[in-house]
């Protein structure tokens, strides 16, 4: 499935190719998941999909 993100259609469930072409074209899977550990927010309980995300 494809998602619109500020007029760009980018694959959803996220994944690394979701996040590539948003945030940073060359990252390799060490470099997404360094910029996910900085970016992520702790939501408890969770509650709804967003939550997830």
């Amino acid at each position: 499935m494809l998602s619109s993100v500020d007029g760009a259609l980018v694959p959803m469930p996220i994944d690394r190719t979701t996040i590539k072409p948003l945030y940073d074209p060359d990252f390799d899977e060490r470099g997404v998941a360094g910029h996910l550990a900085k970016v992520c927010e702790n939501r408890a309980p969770i509650v709804t999909g967003e939550d997830a995300v």
